[in-house]
């Protein structure tokens, strides 16, 4: 949005040295001694002759005066430290200079390579130029010298034996890495044939020092104060005999270079309270490891007293007789008898069953005795024998079977169990033929394959003109039948008991009525033949439930588009039903879709009303159009004028070069003169807006809004966040010299004035220049007012800014800015060098609403902007005036749910100071006003969290 700023362009100026001789020459011109003014005298010879020319009226004439332009340069005036040789003696300042040194580190030593003449002791020198780095605050004549290979001390040498993070070293004369402590120096680094240990015991024995191993040898190696100790590398471990047999235990040990009483060498005895059990011990049944070989009883093959085992393979209880092993305890598989047969089948046995099986099963020496069995001849096939026929076998012959109950053994159809058919025989062998096996069959005289219940005979087989159904309802009539089609023509065509029932092929559709209109609900339709009460043959009704003209313009309800007249068509009204509610739906559309951002974005769809516009009008002129499309909504707002803070929410119907059609019409009016924006404003879903993200926008004084707003139809989840700090109105301008006046804060109803100690509305004040008193600009106001100026005496100078708008945020403002800061315009310093600080700029506005949730993790933000602090970069003199801080801006946050777990601030900035310099004097008490907080407006049915300032309304969600 292009904007012209309308304040005048101010250049700073100074006085040329001329101009400055001039005016000291004007000063002290009326102090001249009237005596040297040129009179006339008379010679000797009668001729009359003025005194020599004295321009500056010194009393040294002109050819003796080294400046006759200057009273105050004559021979024989007080030399002054001026860089000016005043007393014409061809020498400037002599007498009155010294030598001084740059003090850049501050440790109170001079850079002795950078001497400085002067009269008197410039700021940041002393006296003393004995530093030999003056980078380093740690490097001075007094400083301890330390071991970092530099001049600590400036005495010319580096890292000497005095150093106080010298080391101590001591002398390795046998070359082992360890010295003896008899022996010593201090330095940083180590001498050659020096080492830092000290606890060598024999330093003219390279192979004893701290760390050797300690070996049997009656020495102390290891330097630890005893001899052949324990831990020797090559100690002996001894192990107790208890019971004497020669064989130690393994866990009872104890380390010696000599033989210990009670203790042998080997560890091998298994257990050393048994002097019967040891490794060369006889191994017997006993359930002991007599040898200490890890094997009891049978696991040793030289066990004696075992018992003789025989294999039972088949797991049928009786053993082989030439399988046998001898062993202690009964093994797996093994059994104490040796009398079975065959052992490789467990159904032979002693004492097992006789079967027909060719063989002994019993072991009794007889095979298949007793076993036998009466088989039948089955001639037919059908596994059923004939009675007539009969041998005995152990397993059936080719063509037998076990039983005999075939009634007919030449048909295989023919046997006990078979299905009876009716062919007057006795399928099945019960001695009854064709018994229940005929079928009732029942008259088809109109031949359409389902037969009269009324007509039944019962046969083996179907007779002519027979069905074996009864369902036909028309017997008379081949088309009625259950398989015909039911048609409107009151007859029960399909035989289900029901006369034209909805499903009808020649069916008509009819739609429910409801408000009596004639036009039937396309969502209501059902088929039938005739039409049911309340019920329409078309479906033409928009709303079946109403035939009303609610805003009465002729047009029914559901055919209308605007059903409340309230402007605005229905699919963009939030109560199409209210004319009352004209702005858009609270949580949008949902047009614009998920929006999921995890970068940095500054918006820019906005634009400016081209000139005013009045209620009634449904299009309004703009800069440009082309960001725009229809059904968008649109915020139109006065940001800055007579009628600033008045604002519309319109949906945009069309878009043309240079204007937009717009629903509903304004109903209020914007001035001509007024800046007024138009800016879009997003219907998204569902938004998240990650930890690594923040969303900002051009400020006021970048020719932009400083406002966002969108809506969302789901959730809304801000992790990162929304800034628009500082992007409200202008703090004003300070001033850099002391030629002009700082500005007044910009506010919503202009600009601010030069000089101006009352509030510009909203912007804070900015006190005039004056004699030796910098003082500060007042604070900008909103939702709370700004805070006055202070001057150098504590006294307030400047008015903050007045408050404006409401909690309710019935108008919309941006913040506004804080005063500048004020110089001081005397001639007593460098003034003309100094800086007063420029006030802080107000917050912008965020607006947003959420049909879901609103989740803010993150920070929602429209913070004023401090006052800068006043500044001199040359000089030790100057202005004491910090800018006034601007006021906190706008925050309107709408959800059913909204949570806060992070930060919602529209808090005003804070005053800026002045310069550091005046730090701990009277001038140091002057600061520029504190900002003003702005407004924040929660509308939800359920909140939690906080704000900053806390919220002015919360009076549920606006659904």
């Amino acid at each position: 949005m292009e904007r012209q700023r309308r304040r005048p362009k101010i250049e700073a100026f100074s006085m040329s040295n001329s101009r400055i001789q001039i005016l000291m020459w004007l000063s002290l011109g009326c102090h001249a001694d009237k005596d040297r003014f040129p009179t006339p005298i008379e010679t000797d010879t009668g001729d009359v002759q003025t005194n020599p020319v004295d321009n500056d009226r010194d009393g040294s004439p002109e050819d003796e005066d080294c400046n006759d332009d200057n009273s105050l340069i004559f021979p024989g005036a007080e030399e002054r430290c001026d860089g000016i040789d005043n007393d014409c003696d061809g020498d400037i300042d002599e007498g009155l200079s010294g030598t001084y040194y740059l003090d850049e580190d501050g440790d109170g030593y001079g850079d002795m390579t950078a001497p400085i003449q002067a009269c008197e002791q410039p700021s940041g020198t002393i006296a003393d130029g004995s530093d030999c780095n003056d980078n380093d605050a740690d490097i001075h004549p007094e400083a301890d010298e330390i071991c970092d290979e530099v001049d600590n001390d400036c005495d010319g040498e580096i890292d000497e034996g005095d150093a106080t993070d010298a080391s101590t070293w001591y002398a390795d004369v046998d070359g082992d890495g360890f010295g003896s402590w008899e022996t010593q120096i201090n330095a940083c680094e180590a001498p050659t044939g020096h080492v830092s240990d000290s606890n060598d015991c024999d330093d003219g024995n390279d192979a004893i020092y701290p760390e050797a191993t300690e070996v049997c040898d009656e020495v102390d190696n290891d330097c630890d104060g005893d001899i052949d100790e324990e831990d020797a590398a090559d100690v002996i471990t001894w192990y107790a005999d208890a019971d004497g047999d020669g064989y130690g235990d393994g866990d009872s040990t104890a380390e010696s270079c000599d033989r210990i009483t009670g203790y042998v060498y080997d560890d091998n005895d298994c257990d050393d309270n048994d002097a019967t059990i040891f490794p060369t011990a006889i191994e017997v049944c006993d359930e002991i490891d007599n040898d200490c070989d890890g094997d009891i009883d049978d696991e040793d093959s030289s066990v004696r007293g075992a018992t003789t085992w025989h294999a039972d393979s088949d797991g049928d209880g009786w053993g082989d007789a030439a399988v046998s092993t001898s062993l202690c305890d009964q093994p797996s598989g093994y059994v104490v008898n040796d009398t079975d047969c065959d052992d490789a089948d467990d159904s032979t046995h002693p004492g097992a069953s006789e079967i027909c099986d060719d063989v002994d099963n019993d072991c009794d020496g007889v095979i298949d005795e007793g076993v036998e069995s009466i088989w039948y001849v089955d001639a037919d096939a059908d596994g059923y024998g004939d009675s007539s026929t009969a041998l005995s076998d152990c397993e059936a012959p080719s063509g037998y079977v076990d039983n005999r109950s075939d009634c007919d053994d030449a048909d295989e159809d023919i046997y006990p169990g078979a299905t009876e058919v009716c062919d007057e025989t006795d399928n099945d062998c019960d001695g009854v033929v064709d018994e229940g096996v005929e079928t009732v069959w029942y008259a088809d005289s109109d031949a359409d394959g389902f037969g009269d219940e009324s007509a039944a005979l019962s046969e083996c087989e179907a007779p002519s003109g027979y069905v074996d159904n009864r369902t036909d309802c028309d017997d008379d009539d081949e088309d009625i039948n259950p398989d015909a089609t039911e048609v409107c023509d009151e007859v029960d065509n399909d035989c289900d008991g029901v006369v034209d029932e909805r499903s009808a092929a020649d069916a008509t559709t009819w739609y429910a009525d409801v408000d009596g209109d004639g036009l039937g609900d396309p969502d209501t339709a059902i088929d039938a033949c005739e039409a049911p009460s309340g019920f329409v043959d078309n479906a033409d009704d928009c709303d079946d439930l109403s035939a009303d003209d609610i805003d009465g313009d002729g047009i029914a309800d559901c055919e209308d588009d605007d059903i409340d007249g309230d402007g605005l068509r229905n699919e963009w009204d939030a109560d199409p039903e209210d004319g009352s509610v004209v702005r858009g739906p609270s949580a949008g559309l949902g047009a614009d879709g998920d929006w999921s951002l995890s970068t940095d974005v500054s918006w820019s769809e906005w634009t400016e009303l081209d000139g005013g516009a009045s209620a009634g009008d449904d299009e309004v002129d703009a800069d440009d159009t082309s960001g725009f499309a229809e059904g968008d909504e649109i915020l139109i707002i006065s940001l800055q004028g007579t009628d600033a803070g008045q604002y519309q929410l319109v949906f945009v119907s069309s878009v043309s070069t240079g204007s937009l059609g717009i629903e509903p019409p304004l109903d209020v009016d914007f001035g001509s003169s007024s800046v007024v924006a138009i800016q879009r404003v997003p219907h998204y879903e569902d938004v998240e807006i990650d930890g690594s993200a923040s969303v900002s926008t051009a400020g006021w004084t970048d020719g932009g809004t400083g406002i966002i707003a969108f809506r969302a139809t789901g959730d809304v989840t801000l992790d990162g966040a929304i800034d628009v700090s500082g992007l409200g109105f202008e703090g004003g301008d300070g001033v850099y010299g002391n030629s002009y006046s700082p500005l007044q804060g910009e506010s919503w109803s202009g600009t601010g004035n030069y000089g101006n100690t009352n509030a510009n509305e909203g912007g804070g004040g900015a006190y005039p220049r004056r004699d030796d008193e910098g003082d500060s600009g007042g604070g900008g106001g909103f939702g709370t007012e700004g805070d006055e100026g202070t001057c150098e005496d504590g006294s307030t100078v400047t008015s903050g800014g007045d408050t404006y708008g409401d909690d309710e945020l019935v108008e919309l403002f941006l913040g506004s800015g804080g005063g500048g800061g004020s110089p001081d315009k005397e001639g007593d310093g460098n003034h003309i060098d100094n800086y007063s600080g420029n006030g802080g700029n107000g917050g912008g506005m965020v607006l947003i609403s959420a049909g879901g949730t609103l989740t803010i993790n993150g920070s929602v933000l429209a913070d004023g902007n401090d006052g800068d602090d006043a500044y001199s970069p040359w000089y030790s003199t100057g202005e004491n005036g910090g800018g006034g801080a601007g006021s906190g801006g706008t925050i309107y946050l709408a959800s059913p749910v909204l949570t806060i777990s992070g930060t919602v601030s529209a808090e005003g900035g804070g005053g800026g100071s002045s310069a550091s310099y005046n730090a701990g004097t009277p001038y140091g008490s002057a600061f520029g006003g504190d900002g003003g907080d702005g407004r924040i407006r929660l509308d939800s049915d359920s909140i939690s969290g906080a704000t900053n300032p806390s919220a002015g309304h919360t009076d549920g969600w606006p659904d």
